[in-house]
C-alpha cells in the first residue's frame, strides 16, 4: 500500500486538482491532498514500499516455498543481520539493492521506489532515516520473537531429532488465521449456533469432507 501511494502520489494530487474545487473538499480530500504534499508522509510510504519490495515481500515468498519449518534457520540469521546492518546505513535500500533476487517482483511500482526516479534530496534523506527507524524496530522484534532460532537458541543447533518431530508444522499461520477468520464470519452470520456447531463447520471445510463423500463408492 505504501509503495502504491508513493507510486501513484503525483495521479491523487492532479485528481484531486482536476475535480474538486478547494472550497468544495472535504475533510478527507483536504487530508489526503495535504499527505501527498508533505515530504515526510511520503517518505514513510516510501520507506514501507520499500521494505516490502526489496525484504518482507520476498522473505514471505521464501517462507511459503520452503519444506521445512527449520529450514528458514539460516535464512532467519541472515536476514537478521542484514536487518542489523541496514538500521545503520540504510541508503543501499534506497538505491535499489536485491537482496533476494529468484523471490523478488519487479514492475513499475518497484521501479519508482529507489533513488535513481527521484533527485529530491531532501525526500531521499527522510525516506533513509524513515527505513533505519522501521529496522531498528524489525530487529528488536526479530531478536524477541526468533530467538529460539538464532544462534544459542533451542532449535538453532543439534535439530537433526527436532525435525522429524516438526515434519508437519506449517512454516506460515495463514491456515490459522484463515480458521479465525472464517470463525469471525461464521459467528456473524450465525449468531445462534454453538462453539461445538461452528468448529464442526470449519473442520467440515478444511478436512474436505464433501470431496471425501464424493469420492466415496456409491455402493
Amino acid at each position: 500500500m505504501g509503495a502504491s501511494v508513493f507510486h501513484h502520489r503525483n495521479h491523487i494530487k492532479l485528481f484531486i486538482e482536476n475535480y474538486f474545487n478547494k472550497e468544495d473538499r472535504n475533510r478527507l480530500l483536504c487530508a489526503v491532498y495535504n499527505y501527498v504534499n508533505n515530504p515526510v508522509y511520503l517518505a514513510g510510504c516510501r520507506a514501507l514500499g520499500i521494505v516490502d519490495m526489496l525484504l518482507t515481500g520476498p522473505l514471505w515468498r521464501i517462507i511459503e516455498n520452503v519444506d521445512h519449518i527449520l529450514d528458514l534457520i539460516d535464512i532467519w540469521l541472515v536476514f537478521k543481520n542484514s536487518i542489523e546492518l541496514l538500521s545503520k546505513d540504510a541508503s543501499e535500500l534506497i538505491e535499489g539493492k536485491v537482496f533476494y533476487p529468484e523471490f523478488t517482483k519487479k514492475d513499475e511500482v518497484f521501479n519508482s521506489l529507489f533513488i535513481n526516479n527521484d533527485l529530491d534530496e531532501e525526500l531521499n534523506l527522510l525516506t533513509i532515516e524513515a527505513l533505519q527507524i522501521i529496522l531498528i524496530n524489525f530487529l528488536i522484534i526479530i531478536e524477541r520473537q526468533l530467538s529460539d532460532c538464532l544462534p544459542g537458541g533451542i532449535f538453532n543447533e543439534n535439530t537433526e531429532g527436532v525435525n522429524k518431530d516438526l515434519r508437519v508444522e506449517s512454516t506460515t499461520v495463514a491456515t490459522t488465521k484463515r480458521d479465525f477468520a472464517n470463525l469471525d464470519r461464521l459467528r456473524r452470520e450465525k449468531p445462534n449456533a454453538n462453539t461445538i456447531a461452528l468448529e464442526g463447520i470449519i473442520l467440515f471445510s478444511n478436512n474436505k469432507t464433501l470431496r471425501w463423500l464424493d469420492d466415496m463408492n456409491v455402493e
